[in-house]
């Protein structure tokens, strides 16, 4: 019987980070970029990617894990894939598409706008004040939104692929 090595979670990890970047990528082209909908799909892909990645481990594996094993596995790709796509959104903020930001903050004007209680004055400091913090901001937003999305998705994994019992 030929064994073959497990694909490590950096493979993994990059193949997920991909279909992630396809998907954002394509949906800024389709419209707005920052609608719910984008972000929810980007979670439930990185969910099943992770998921299936652990699962697929075990597999790997023969069953010769514990739920430690896996998770810890899916947890790792998961570290990945949120360093992957940390470095592309800053990439992408910075050089392949710099007005995103002005959209997005503008959106934001028109938000408060809408919303009132603020007069134009203070609506222009706050978003001034925002230009040169939303690369960070939306770093961190996908450290941890991303971390619990495939946390959740490890954790799922890790608790039904299928383990053999140690004897």
């Amino acid at each position: 019987m030929h064994q073959t090595k497990p694909l490590t979670p950096a493979l993994k990890g990059a193949a997920i980070t991909a279909v992630l970047l396809v998907v954002e990528v394509v949906g800024y082209f389709l419209g707005n970029p920052a609608k719910p909908g984008t972000f929810y799909t980007l979670y439930a892909l990185l969910f099943t990617g992770i998921l299936i990645s652990a699962m697929y481990y075990a597999r790997q594996m023969n069953g010769a894990v514990t739920f430690g094993n896996v998770f810890a596995e899916g947890f790792k790709t998961t570290a990945v894939v949120i360093v992957f796509s940390a470095i592309c959104i800053f990439i992408a903020l910075k050089f392949v598409f710099p007005g995103i930001i002005d959209r997005l903050l503008e959106m934001g004007k028109q938000e408060m706008r809408r919303q009132g209680g603020q007069s134009e004055d203070q609506v222009q400091k706050y978003f001034e004040g925002m230009r040169g913090a939303m690369v960070p901001i939306v770093i961190g937003y996908v450290i941890v939104f991303f971390g619990l999305s495939g946390g959740l998705g490890a954790l799922v994994g890790a608790t039904f692929a299928k383990k053999k019992p140690v004897a």
